[in-house]
């Protein structure tokens, strides 16, 4: 508790609560301070309550869990997708579409090599003067 410093000055707290003014009450004096003893016997009750608590939220996490394995844990396991199969042959359809592309590209107007021979000969746009239009 704190004692006078001074005679001229009044105690903060005092030991007897009951020399505490009416008027020290109404502005919110303590007149006790609060029971440590309590504070500690109590944190082992708290401590229990916790666990319990840890343990109640794992049972029922566990119980929700679903029975099936994560889907990180089926990437190990190569799957096929069920029938119908959208494309049983994926290679060979990929070789099939290349080969028309390649075929669309030659029956062009120009092939692919001309048109990169005209370039290499005339130069890309931006290195040819702009024509202009109504000349």
């Amino acid at each position: 508790m704190i004692r006078d410093l001074h005679p001229h000055t009044r105690p903060q707290r005092t030991r007897d609560p009951k020399d505490v003014s009416s008027q020290a009450r109404e502005l919110g004096y303590e007149p006790s301070d609060w029971p440590v003893g309590l504070i500690f016997r109590s944190a082992p009750a708290l401590a229990l309550l916790l666990g319990v608590a840890l343990g109640a939220g794992w049972l029922a996490i566990s119980m929700l869990k679903p029975d099936r394995p994560a889907a990180g844990a089926q990437g190990t396991v190569a799957e096929t997708p069920p029938p119908p199969r959208l494309q049983p042959h994926p290679a060979r359809d990929l070789a099939r579409n290349f080969e028309g592309q390649d075929r669309n590209l030659r029956q062009a107007p120009v092939s692919v090599e001309r048109a990169m021979d005209q370039v290499a000969a005339q130069g890309w746009r931006e290195d040819r003067p702009a024509k202009r239009e109504g000349r």
